[in-house]
């Protein structure tokens, strides 16, 4: 969604380096769980509200609101992988996430930054009463 309806460039670049290491992370995951035959869990559908609040805004507010909910998700998922990586009995497994986790760090970096380029130029949010 954020490769049509971003308005600058620089988080349509990122939209487009999210999609192409997260593709590249579900494979390795995919190869990972046929490894070791373990089963996986499917997405979430916690997705749809956000989706849909992300397809009515446009301009610098979807900029924002994606980026804020993209740093939010990779926050989210490395806590959660953090405690799987300690819970992991199986070598793969903790090999998968330890190449997993500077991908999600770096997207989380890089969305913090976006967004507070993305505020330095909206300027003071004005509040009326």
């Amino acid at each position: 969604m954020a490769q049509q309806k971003a308005s600058s460039d620089e988080v349509r670049s990122y939209a487009d380096q999210l999609v192409k290491d997260h593709t590249n992370a579900d494979q390795m995951v995919l190869a990972t769980a046929q490894k070791t035959g373990a089963h996986l869990r499917s997405a979430s559908t916690a997705r749809s509200k956000t989706d849909q609040k992300l397809s009515s805004a446009s301009g610098a507010q979807f900029d924002r609101m994606f980026l804020e909910q993209t740093s939010a998700d990779h926050k989210k998922l490395m806590s959660e992988l953090q405690q799987e990586r300690e819970d992991a009995s199986d070598d793969n497994i903790e090999a998968l996430i330890d190449k997993i986790m500077p991908i999600l760090q770096q997207h989380h970096e890089l969305a913090q930054i976006l967004l507070k380029k993305e505020q330095a130029l909206a300027g003071p949010i004005q509040n009326h009463g």
